[in-house]
């Protein structure tokens, strides 16, 4: 992020802004093919997002006039209400004000919009307390995917491995499946 200019967000791949834009819109994976006119599938939506094919020049026309268009957001520069970005939030586990920056940078709000969140963010002291919760579980699995390499490898053995995960050595080969 050297070159990148001061206060300037670095560049997301275009799956990662497709499913932001999606998700702003309130649309589905379905959703938004319907607005599409048939044009792609809900499959072809989940690739992109996924980074696994890219819209033809035709399809990103039209998802650039759906995503930005009078059809989907109303006029640019639309409020968001707080349950919007609950909701993301709570599916994401990713800050308010994380979220209303991405939708600044990709102008799904305009700078005013932005500067007035930001205010009502300082004023009711949310900057540091939300007034939405992550409540999802989130788990750590590098050691996991450490101990499971370790076995395939032939380090360890399945009982030994187990023991230093802290599971029963069936659970651990259950979990490992077959080695190729």
């Amino acid at each position: 992020m050297e070159n990148e200019p001061a206060g300037k967000l670095p560049e997301l791949p275009f799956g990662v802004r497709l499913r932001a834009a999606r998700k702003m819109a309130g649309l589905s994976m379905e959703g938004l093919a319907g607005r599409l006119g048939g044009m792609v599938t809900k499959q072809a939506i989940g690739k992109y997002e996924k980074g696994l094919m890219l819209p033809t020049r035709a399809v990103l026309e039209k998802l650039v006039e759906v995503l930005q268009g009078e059809r989907a957001f109303g006029r640019p520069g639309r409020k968001v209400s707080l349950g919007e970005l609950a909701a993301i939030k709570t599916a994401y586990g990713i800050s308010l004000q994380a979220i209303m920056r991405r939708a600044r940078a990709l102008d799904l709000v305009t700078e005013r919009r932005y500067r007035v969140f930001r205010e009502k963010v300082k004023a009711r002291g949310w900057g540091v307390t939300e007034p939405v919760e992550y409540a999802g579980v989130e788990r750590a699995t590098r050691f996991r995917r450490l101990v499971h390499r370790a076995v395939a490898s032939g380090v360890l053995d399945v009982e030994r491995a187990a023991a230093v995960a802290g599971v029963r050595p069936e659970e651990l080969r259950s979990e490992i499946g077959e080695i190729f």
